[in-house]
Formats: C-alpha cells, structure tokens, sequence
C-alpha cells in the first residue's frame, strides 16, 4: 500500500469508481489541478513571471497541436500531388518546369544528394576474380550493413561500412546465380539462427543458417548485427531442387515467406515448417502454373514461359501483395491475403498493354518511351492509399499504378468543376479500413511522369539507357549507363517542397564508376519504421495511413544513405535532410545572408523557424556555431505577432486564388479574436486553419479561414481585431507536434493475450522524452517565450470614442483625419501590438507546460515500461483499466493527471509489496517526473514504507520508534496525503494514537486561521460554498478519519476479522483515542468525538470527559435547534460538575418547555430532579434560591395533578375518547396551571377527584363544594362495574377511599368524616355491601371506632326517612353497629384504659337504645336475632366497664 497522490481534500473520499479493497492499499498526494510550481531555471527563462495554467487553457494548447498535425496531414498522399481527384481518369506531369525546380534557382546552392565516400571491394575478393569460370554475381544485405559477391559457387559476404568481417562458404558444388537474405520463420529454428541466406545455384536452392556475436562469441542484439562478427552454419538447412528452373530473382517477406522468379515465367515459393519430433519438412511451391508444374515435366512448363522470363519480383509489405516483372516487361499482380499468409494471382498486364495505354495519356510522345520496363517498386499505403506500383522505363518514364478499381470515394470529395474539398480529402487519420477490405483486384496504369529534359526550357538532357531503378522512403533513384565503365545515378526528391499540391522533385545527377549491381537504403531494416511501427503495434492487420513528409519527421532519423554497389566498390551517397540544409548555409553563409533568406521563402517561415528548432535542440560541441546562428534566423524571420482588421467591404475571395499550400507566408499565420469587440471572425488560410478553440486569454475564436465557397456569406461590416501570431509561435508549435505526432492522438495502451500493455516500447519512450527535454530546456536557455509587454497608460487619447474598434476603422478613412489623428493611430496601434504579444506570449506558456507535462509523461510510462507494465495495470480498478486502454496521450497530458498517481501508486506499491525499498524508484521519479511526483511524494513513499516495516514487526522500542518517524514524516507532507488511507495504515498497525495526530495536524494545516470555527459557531445557510464553510468541510473529514477508527474499534464483527485484536484491546485502543482527542485543543475535533459519542449512544462516556468545550457543544446543539436531547444531555453535565443550581434551572425550563416529543412523566422526572438539585445547591438557604426552590415544589405538585388528569382521561368512557386524546396529548406538551386543569379538563370532562385534587392544591374551601365532590368521586367508583359482586364493588371502593385518605386525611377540611361515615353507610345500604365493609373500610382510613360509632347512631337517629322507615335499612344499620362494638370487643385489650371504658360506655349507650327499640311485641325473627346479639354484647361490654 502506498500513498502518492490525491484529488480531493485532506481526508476527503476518493472518486466513486474506487472499489473499498482498492482504497484500503491506495493513497493519492493531495494535488491541485493547479500545474506544478516551475523550476528555478523555468523562473529564471524568458518565460518572466509564469503562472498557472488552467485545464482549459491547457486544452486550448493541445486544440493548437491538433491543428498543427492536421496541417502536417495534408497533401501527403501522392494521388493528390499527381493531381488523381479520379483515379478512373489518368494523369500525366513533368513537361512543366515547375516539376522539376533546380535548388540553386532559388537561391539554395546546394545538392540535396552528396556522395559522402567511397569504399572499394576488398582486395582479396578482387583477387578471386582470376579465378571466375562460369559466373559472378553481386548485392546488397543493408539490413546487416553487408554486400556479398559470388563466384561460381564460392560465396563471400563482407561488412561495406568497415570493409571488414569478410565471411567465406564453399560448401555448394554448383555455381551460385542469385542469393537473398530472409528472417526465419517463427518456431522453426533454434534462437541463435538470427536469418536465413538464400543461396540459388543452378541445380537447388540452399538455405543457410546466419548468426551474429560479438568479440567475445557472445549473442548479440538484432540492433548490433552491423557491427557484430557473421557467422554462416556449415551444413545448409535446407535444400530443394529446382528441376530445371533458373532463378532469376529472390524476394522475402518480413514473416519469412520465400519466393523465387524463375526465367520459366513462374512464381515459386520456398516453404518450410517444423513438422515436430525433430522433422523439418520443404518443399517448392509454383504459384504461377499450381498443381501442373508436378504433373506436366519442367521441359515443357520451361517452354510455357521462354518468351517471359520472370526476373524481377517486389514485395509491398503494407498492403501484403507480389508484383512481378518479365524480361519483356509484363507486370503480374499477386494477392497475399490480408494476413501475409495466402497467395494468388489477381492480375497482369502485358508490356503492349502498358505501352498502349501510356501512349494514349501522353500522345505527343514516342510509344518506344514507354517500354521496356527495367524495374518496378511497390507504392506503399504509408505513400498513397492509391497508387500501389511504380515503374521506370528504359527511358526513364515513371508509370504509377493502382491495384483498386476507381472508388466512389474518388468522388466523394470532387466538385463540378473538378476541384477537391482540402477540408476533408486531405485529413489521411488513423487507420480505419483492415487489409482484408482492400485486397487488389486488378491493375490499371493511373499516371505518366515524363522524365526531366522534355521541358522546351530545361537545361538537363533527357536520360537514356536506364537500367535500375530504387524507390527509397522519399524520392527516387535510378541509374542511366553512360559506357561499359561508368553510370550516372539519377536523385529524384521532393523533401524541399513537402506541402505543394503538385509533385515538385529536384535532381541530382551523380558520376557512378563502374556497372551499378544494386542499390539500397542503409540501415533498411525488415522492421516497420518507427512510424509505422507505433500505428501498426495500435491496429493490428489494418491499413497504414499516409506517412508524413520529410520536412514532419525530419528530427528523428539522420540523413539517409544510399548504397550503390558497383564492380569498382561502393558509393555511399547521402541525402540531406532540408534541415541539413538549412545547417550548412547557416553555418557557410550566416543567419542575415540572402541564402538563408532564400531558404525561409522556399520552406515557409513556420517550418523554417521548426528547423531551427531541430538545430538548436542538437547536441553536441559541432553543434554551437549552427545553432547560435539558427537563434539568430530564428528571431530575424521569425516576425512578431500582428492585430489586423478586416476590411469594410465583403471579403469575397478572388476567385483564382489558391487556397492550397501554395500560398504566400503571410497565410501561414494563425488568427486570434481580440478583446477590443466581437464580431463574426473573417477566414483566412493557415496551418491552424478550420479549427475552433478557446483563447489562453479568454473566449475568443481560434478560427481560420475557409475557401468562400464554405462560407454561407460574405461579412458585410467590419470584424473584430484578430491576432496573427508569428513565424515564431507556429514554427515551435509545429515542432512539437511532430515530435509528439505519433503518439499525440493515439492510445497509451493496447489488449493483448488479455493483458494491458504500454502501446510504446521503452527505447521510443526514452528518445521522445529526451527530444522534448531538448525543446525544454532551449527554450529556457534561450528565452524563446517573451517577457510580458505593456504599454503607458498615463498618457491620455483626446476625444477618444468609447468604441475604440469603430475609431481605429475611421482612422483608416482619409476624410476622419485630423491633426491628432497620427499620434492616436500610433498609440492604438501600440496597445494592439501589445495585446497580440501578450496573447502570444499565453498561448507559448501553454506550449511550454504541454512539452513540460509530455515529458514527464513519456518519462514515466517508461519507468512503468520497464517494471513489467501490465502486472502494474493489474492492480487498478477495472474502471480505471478501461478507462486507460481508451484515453489517448493528448488527453493523459492534459487531465491525466489523476490517472498517472494511480499507476505511479500501483508501481510503489509493487516495491512494497516486494518488501523492496522504495528509495531508488523514488528518486528515479522524482527526477524523471517532478510534476507528477515530486520530493513530497517521495517522503510519502518512505513513510509508507517504514509503516510496511512496522506492520510485521511485534510490539517492541524499534516498532515505536518506526512509527514515530512515519508520522513525522507524514506530518511534514500532510496537505497533500489522502489522509483515509494512510490511517488505515496505522489501524492495521495497530498505532491508533497516530491516527488522532496525524488527523489533528492535517485539520490544522488544512485550516491554519480557524475560520472553520467562526461557521460552526455562526451558522450561515446561504454561505454553503463560502471557503470558511469549505474548509468547515475539510476539517470534518480529517476528523472523520478518527470516528471511522473508532467504528472498527466498537464493532465487535470489525474487529473480529483482525485476528490480533482482543475485545480487551479494542477498549483500550478506543479510550486512547478518545483521551488524545478529548486532551487536545482543537474544539472541532471534540465536536465531532462528542457528535461520534451520541450516535453510538455513549453520552455517560461523553458526560465523564474533562472537555473544556463540552458545555459550549451542548450549548450549541441546543441553539441550533438539538432538541430535548442536548439538554438533558446539559443539565446533567451541570450536576456531574456540581452546579446544582444551574442544573436545577435546566431543569426547570425543560419541564415547562413546550414539546410533544416529552411526555408529562418526562416533565414531572425533571422538576422532581430540579427540586432535588436545587436542594443540593451549596446556597440554597438563600431567599432568592429558596424563592426558586418554593416555586420548583409548587410547580411539582400541579404537575402532579396534572398527571392525575391524564391518567383519569386515559380512564374516560369510549364515548369521548377522540377529545380525550387531545387533551391527553395538550396534558403532555406543557404544563398547565390549577386554573386551566380545572375548567380546561377536569371540569369538562368531569372528572371530581381531579376538581378535589385541585381545590385542595389551591387552598380553596366549600364544604358544599367538598362534600359534593367526595358523594361524586364515592358514587363515580360505586357505579363502576354494576355486573360484578358486592365483594368486588365494595373492595374497589375501599381501595379508592384508602387512596383519597392518604392525600388528604391530613387536611380535615378536604377528608370530611363524619361526612364520609354517612355517605358511606349509606352507600353500603344501597349497593349491598356488608355490614362489616364499612367499619373495615374505616379502620383502614384511621376512622376511630368511637367517631365512627357515634357518627352512625346519630345518623340513624336523625330524620332520614330512609332510617326510620325502611326496616331494612334499621336492620343494615343495627349489623353495622354490632359489628363495630364486635371489632372493639375483639381487641379491647389494645387500647388503654380510659380509652376502652369510654369506648365500651359509648356501646352501651347505643345498645341499650337500639334494646329498648327491639322490646316491642312484634319483634321476631330477624330482629329477635338482633336482640339476642345485643344482650350478649352488652354482657360483654358491662364487664369491660367494670373492669
């Protein structure tokens, strides 16, 4: 796991796309989109004061490099510069003058080609040729830099560059005709067999094993085999006889396929296969004739062709096709397949048919012109995706031919008048058509190019007697016989005029001494060159766009050489580059001479100031005259941006005006949108033609201009002011987009075998990384980027128009002018010359970071590159795998930013995982790349490395000191960390008091002023995107890195995964984190512990911590709108603090404070604890406090009726439970006064032991009023459950009177017994109670018998009808009586003395009554019961009396 970079804020969440498991190993450094800060040399350069790009104008840059290799594009087709708008519609040129310039007309006196040396045949081989008998033959391997010579069958090879390492073979007993060098096939041979050398003799062919090594007979590298030793295997390893064929030429393609032209007129095929278990198989193959040529015997197939030798034969390696040449000069076409592996014959076309349709393109020549053809070269698809062959004559005619049959597409881009739309026609892109859609299907003659000589003004006689001809990479080669002894070699090259719409070639004309054998590129190799090679490794089997010019790629490969071979030795002739020649004449005439002015004229100046570029980027000591004086011509040709107007008038174009390459200078210029007004942008040619962008400065047009035709009208007012950049701004963006225009628009990666791999080897890598440090650092060592412009501003323009535009275009009138009208014009014109420089001088800073981050970038894949890439890509998300085989480099430059942390992630985290250390790959990068990894990165990798270390160690001094350095070190680099991820370092390492640390430091650095603070406190809503509530934002995250801890630690299934964590541990963990943050004095981060607390409901925890900044949370939260919550969480964080009073005051308010969320037993359970604390206050005695206290008591004692009252309305009859309930519900959300409870509920709802409650807590006195409510709240309970027995009835009651007594029995006024006893004897009789239930009832009240006894005998002695008449009611009462003077008797002996003589005279008293009452004559039957009970207590009680 390492930690790199990051794109977010401190402790921020990575992008959605990141999986959990890929966090967990990844951290990003915390970077801007901002650019890197430059380097010192960057500051000290003629950049001035650099600032930061932003993305956009960064894509603004890149938008220009687009133009650039757009423009590059254009015109490099061939069938364009042969004028083929229809291919179905021949074409003939070099009869104008203009075909073929002469350099030194135009001021440029020098030879394109040069013969740079000589090297004679060796003189041991020309000592061989005394000994010839039969044969000799001569020839070219310049893939290997050597030549061979054969002589009868002795064959001798030799190094033509040291004329050394001459290799012998005898070992064939026939003499040798024709000899080719091919690669082996693929799994055939062993290793060391490096090719194979095809040896034809007159009897078989050969084939030999070649292999190469060094002094040491060490293998060596395919790129050392010039200079390595060669080495032929004695014995062939295979031979095929040829059964009568005489080969007269080899041809081998890059996958090994061999053919062979024999003077039968056959085309055969060497084919050889590794047939397994040691056996090899070859056989010959005849494409020409099939399965006849093993049917039919070979004096009779030789016959078929006698007339028709086949000697030449040419390879297209792009397109996969054979052609082949007779002697008599018929062309044969054969089709390879799409993938190089078939074969077979497409078409052919007869030496008349040629001669016949070339007479009749060009009529005013001689037929004989037109044949024999003496060689042939294959057109590439990187030429033309066309043309497909070219021919030369014997009279040096070139013939172009297409294999394709005329395309619609020919039409697509052609109007009425035969013009082409360049716009579209020209932009040859990325290949898009596979080999398989464009096999060859016929042949047809497209174009004549006459030799030079034919012109009536030309100076250079025609050639004759052309015998061989040679097509290399640009231009073209032939060699005319003068004599038996010598040759002159006809160069034909169109490098200087790369962007011409007509095929424009030089001439050179160099003496050959002796009979030219052949011809051959240096250094050819059977590689694809390196532009096609990056295009090829992107679209495997698909067709190769067009190859740029010369004048693009010219700063990648050195001047070619040419290797002519003759009897006489060998010529190296060179080809210079225009670069070259540019070169020379700086250096011979200097950079101020009419010859290097020439030259800018001839190349244009934006491509001339690029090739100074090239020069000026050189290295070297030979070097430093040459480009001190390209700086000069760079500076003196390369002009100074302009503002220009456009006219008044529509700009209506002319109609024979050119809008190809042709051109002036002045039209390679790029036109920008002032800011002075905007207008529709006029158009104007250009190489950043047809292409929108926005401004470095701001949103201006980047438009140029279009052929009119495109236009929908011309403008008809004037335009707004447009910036024309320089020759100098356009040559260094031409620069750079050639040195990155392989790559630019192409991907980064491709899928192989499943795998992601880089789309670039690492010696690519490596070669553009150090061409663009080149172009860096001359541009700092030369200030090529001015320094701001400004211009004065004191002094005052008279009169000046608000619209500065409109008098800038009446200056330009001559009836506007007037006597100041020269010194505004002149002051105008200044600060439009300041404003174009200054937008220059922007878009060059966007150039220089694009060259700057496409270093880093080239630089760093090749550091991936070489760590085994796809292992590094297997590490990334799959989001992010996707993502990267479809981005192009443009965009990994430009926003690829986060993209290239993630592989530099990946590559340290490999190191880690490796337990390697990370120091040597650090510095490696932060040299190669200190954009995209700086020395904070480096310090994050060694921190994360040592946190690697301490994870596998146990708990000892050298883990803790390990750790401790780790978080130093991250400390130090803490803005720019992903603070998540390198916590969970330490919670893997188990160093959770880090995690509180480190988190602390980054929410400080992150927020050094505490502005944070100032939001938490004063909250704004309409401030959300404000930067104190931005880095309120940031700060939180950091602290979230030490709640998410603390979650791992508290969650029992988390900490179950971590096999070294004990529940005891976690404990412990936990409260060290909690103790570090809870002692610290951020009081954030305590806000954010203590919010962590109470969502884990840990509010005691919370409440026991000795924050400061506790009471200020809670105080906050509450204000904020918190809730009850937070305080109760207050008031009881004031009680553990011991301040009673304020606790008690809390209190208070929140039983009073209106909530639904607090029900009535919550309000009564705070005013209960507010009296208890408010008790508990050290100065409660006080008045005031005693004040509170009363009133606290008070406020307890209403809240308690109130309760009351719900709880009776909870009781209440189903009938009104709807309005029930919302009284319950208002009971619940405030506390209510005695008044309200009772006419707001208890009188409503007519609840009398609630009125009784309340009149008994407010002190108010109706015995009316009181004995009222007693016979209701008496009656109430009576009538309640009519259906049960008496026994059930008459308990309720009971229990309902014993809890009325203990409320009030100690307030007589509102427990009126003698009221009660009545009511309740009464209410005995009605309901059917027992006798004994009201002097048991009683007993329970604290009713003294005697009251009781007395109360009931007057009752029955007093008017009530209900005693005197109903006789039932006399019985009830006489048991009720009996059974009071029955519970006395039974427990006389408890009461004392005096006491039990009164209370035994008082029974007496009664019974005697209630005796005398019974003596009447009708007594009997129940009533004789009654009498007989009394006497028998009366007994009793008279012995008690006298006792």
């Amino acid at each position: 796991m390492v930690m790199l970079s990051n794109r977010s804020t401190p402790g921020g969440t990575a992008a959605d796309f990141r999986s959990p498991n890929y966090l967990l190993e990844k951290s990003i450094l915390n970077r801007s989109n901002a650019l890197a800060q430059p380097s010192p040399q960057q500051q000290q350069a003629s950049t001035g004061s650099r600032m930061q790009l932003s993305p956009e104008q960064l894509e603004v840059g890149a938008r220009l490099v687009d133009v650039c290799l757009r423009s590059d594009r254009s015109f490099n087709d061939l069938r364009w510069k042969l004028k083929l708008q229809r291919t179905d519609v021949p074409t003939i040129s070099g009869l104008a003058d203009s075909d073929y310039p002469n350099l030194q007309s135009m001021g440029v006196e020098l030879n394109e080609f040069v013969t740079s040396r000589r090297q004679p045949i060796p003189q041991e081989l020309v000592d061989q040729f005394a000994h010839m008998q039969c044969n000799c033959a001569m020839g070219l391997f310049p893939e290997i830099s050597r030549a061979w010579l054969t002589i009868d069958s002795d064959l001798f090879v030799w190094n033509y560059e040291t004329n050394g390492d001459l290799a012998y073979f005898d070992g064939l007993p026939n003499a040798i005709l024709k000899m080719a060098l091919a690669r082996p096939k693929a799994g055939v041979f062993h290793a060391h067999i490096h090719y194979i050398l095809v040896v034809a003799t007159a009897v078989d062919v050969a084939l030999l094993g070649v292999s190469f090594s060094d002094e040491s007979s060490q293998p060596v590298s395919p790129r050392e085999f010039k200079r390595a030793e060669m080495h032929l295997v004695p014995e062939p390893l295979f031979k095929v006889p040829l059964d009568g064929a005489v080969v007269a030429d080899i041809a081998c393609t890059r996958e090994g396929r061999i053919f062979l032209g024999a003077r039968d007129g056959c085309l055969y095929e060497i084919d050889y296969q590794d047939k397994g278990w040691f056996r090899r198989h070859c056989k010959k193959i005849n494409h020409s004739k099939g399965i006849i040529s093993y049917l039919v015997p070979s004096l009779v197939t030789s016959t078929f062709g006698k007339d028709h030798p086949l000697v030449q034969m040419a390879i297209d390696e792009t397109r996969h096709v054979l052609y082949t040449r007779t002697e008599s000069g018929s062309i044969q076409v054969f089709n390879m397949g799409g993938d190089g592996r078939q074969m077979s014959k497409v078409s052919s076309m007869s030496a008349e048919a040629v001669q016949h349709y070339a007479s009749s393109i060009c009529q005013t020549m001689e037929p004989s012109n037109f044949r024999p053809i003496v060689h042939i070269s294959p057109v590439g698809s990187t030429d033309s995706q066309v043309i497909s062959l070219q021919a030369v004559t014997e009279s040096g005619v070139r013939l172009y031919f297409s294999c394709y049959h005329p395309s619609p597409m020919d039409y697509a881009y052609t109007g009425a008048d035969g013009s082409v739309d360049h716009q579209n026609a020209y932009d040859d892109g990325a290949p898009t058509k596979s080999q398989a859609d464009v096999r060859p299907v016929t042949l047809r003659l497209v174009h004549v190019r006459l030799p030079p000589g034919l012109a009536a003004s030309s100076t250079v006689a025609r050639p004759m007697r052309v015998h061989l001809g040679y097509l290399p990479t640009d231009g073209y080669l032939f060699v005319t016989g003068v004599d038996e002894e010598n040759d002159t070699l006809w160069a034909f090259s169109d490098a200087n005029f790369p962007f011409q719409s007509d095929l424009m070639e030089t001439l050179t004309q160099l003496p050959i001494r002796g009979r030219t054998w052949a011809i051959a590129e240096a250094g050819q190799d059977f590689d694809v060159q390196a532009y096609e090679s990056v295009v090829a490794r992107q679209s495997v089997n698909a067709v190769l766009p067009v190859r740029p010019p010369l004048t693009v790629y010219q700063h990648t490969e050195q001047p070619k050489q040419m290797i002519v071979l003759t009897a006489q030795g060998i010529h190296m002739i060179e080809q210079q580059r225009p670069v070259d020649l540019l070169r020379s004449l700086l250096l011979t005439h200097g950079a101020d001479s009419r010859e290097v002015g020439d030259f800018f004229a001839l190349h244009r100046a934006d491509h001339a100031c690029a090739m100074c570029l090239i020069i000026m980027c050189a290295s070297g000591a030979v070097n430093t005259q040459a480009a001190d004086a390209a700086l000069r011509a760079f500076f003196v040709y390369g002009g100074d941006p302009q503002m220009f107007f456009a006219p008044l008038t529509p700009n209506i174009p002319d109609a024979n005006l050119d809008w190809s390459r042709n051109g002036s200078i002045a039209e390679w210029t790029h036109h920008m949108r002032s800011p002075l007004q905007a207008s529709t942008p006029q158009q104007s040619p250009s190489m950043f033609a047809n292409r929108q962008a926005q401004s470095p400065m701001g949103n201006r047009s980047l438009i140029g201009r279009q052929p009119y035709g495109d236009q929908q009208q011309p403008p008809m007012s004037p335009t707004a002011p447009e910036v024309k950049y320089s020759h100098r701004h356009n040559g260094m963006y031409a620069y750079f987009s050639r040195i990155v225009g392989q790559l630019w628009n192409m991907r980064v990666c491709i899928e192989k075998n499943n795998m992601i791999e880089s789309a670039f080897l690492s010696e690519e890598l490596a070669w553009l990384a150090s061409q663009l440090t080149r172009l860096r650092e001359a541009i700092d060592a030369h200030s090529l980027i001015p320094r701001p412009a400004y211009i004065n501003t004191t002094v005052a323009v008279a009169n000046q128009p608000v619209n500065i535009h409109s008098r800038m275009i009446g200056f330009m009138r001559a009836d506007t002018v007037d006597s100041n009208a020269q010194q505004t014009r002149a002051q105008i014109s200044k600060k439009h010359q300041v404003e174009a420089i200054n937008e220059e001088r922007q878009s060059l800073l966007c150039l220089y970071e694009l060259v700057d981050r496409s270093a880093e970038v080239l630089s760093l894949w090749k550091i991936l590159t070489d760590h085994q890439f796809h292992v590094i890509v297997a590490q990334l998300p799959v989001d992010i795998r996707r993502l990267l085989v479809d981005v192009p480099f443009s965009q990994l430059v430009t926003a690829g930013k986060d993209l290239c942390s993630d592989l530099i992630t990946c590559l340290i985290r490999q190191y880690l995982g490796d337990r390697a250390t990370t120091d040597a790959i650090s510095e490696r990068l932060r040299k190669a790349c200190p954009g995209l990894y700086s020395s904070d990165d480096a310090t994050v990798a060694k921190a994360t490395e040592l946190v690697q270390r301490a994870r596998s160690m146990e708990e000892c001094d050298a883990k803790a000191q390990l750790m401790e350095e780790a978080l130093r070190m991250f400390k130090g680099v803490v803005q720019r960390i992903h603070l998540p991820t390198i916590c969970l370092q330490f919670q893997d390492a188990h160093c959770y008091d880090k995690i509180v640390d480190l988190a602390l430091c980054a929410a400080e650095k992150a927020d050094p002023q505490h502005l944070a603070l100032t939001v938490y406190k004063t909250p704004d809503s309409t401030a959300a995107e404000s930067l104190p509530t931005r880095l309120l934002n940031s700060r939180m995250s950091c602290y979230g890195c030490v709640t998410d801890a603390l979650d791992q630690l508290v969650d029992p299934s988390a900490t179950a995964l971590d096999a070294r964590m004990t529940e005891q541990l976690a404990t412990m963990y936990s409260e060290q984190m909690l103790n570090a943050v809870l002692s610290s004095t951020d009081e954030l981060a305590h806000v954010a512990v203590f919010d962590w607390m109470l969502e884990r409901s840990m509010s005691e925890r919370m409440l026991k911590s000795k924050s400061p900044f506790l009471e200020n949370y809670l105080q906050s939260r509450v204000e904020q709108g918190g809730g009850h919550r937070y305080l109760d969480l207050l008031w009881r964080f004031y009680e553990k603090q011991g301040r009673f009073l304020q606790a008690a005051q809390l209190l208070f308010k929140l039983a009073e404070r209106h909530n639904t969320q607090t029900d009535l037993k919550q309000r009564l359970s705070y005013l209960s604890q507010a009296v208890m604390c408010a008790q508990s206050a050290p100065d409660a005695n006080s008045v005031k406090n005693a004040e509170f206290l009363q009133e606290l008591k008070d406020k307890l004692e209403v809240a308690r009726i109130q309760n009351q009252t719900r709880d009776a309305l909870k009781q209440i009859n189903t009938r009104d439970s709807a309005a029930a309930r919302d009284a319950i519900a208002k009971l619940n959300a405030d506390l209510f006064d005695v008044t309200e409870l009772y006419t707001q509920f208890a009188e409503k709802f007519d609840l009398p032991d609630v009125k009784l409650a309340i009149v008994h807590c407010a002190g108010h006195y109706e015995q009316e009023l009181i004995e009222g409510l007693w016979k209701d709240i008496v009656d109430r309970e009576a009538a309640t459950g009519t259906h049960e027995s008496s026994d059930v009835r008459s308990k309720r009651l009971s229990t309902k009177l014993l809890t009325l007594s203990k409320l009030y029995s100690n307030a007589p006024r509102y427990f009126p017994v003698d009221y009660l006893c009545r009511m309740l004897q009464r209410k005995s009789f009605e309901c059917g109670f027992a006798p004994a239930w009201l002097p048991k009832t009683a007993q329970y009240l604290g009713i003294s018998p005697a009251l009781l006894l007395e109360t009931l005998h007057k009752q029955y002695r007093s008017r009530d009808p209900l005693w005197k008449t109903n006789r039932q009611a006399q019985i009830h009462m006489m048991n009720t009586l009996l059974r009071i003077a029955g519970d006395f008797i039974e427990s006389a002996m408890d009461f004392p003395v005096n006491e039990r003589r009164s209370m035994a005279t008082k029974c007496l008293d009664v019974i005697a009554g209630f005796v005398v009452e019974l003596q009447t004559p009708t007594t009997g039957g129940e009533l004789a019961r009654l009498k007989q009970q009394f006497h028998e207590k009366q007994n009793v009680l008279e012995r008690i009396v006298a006792s």
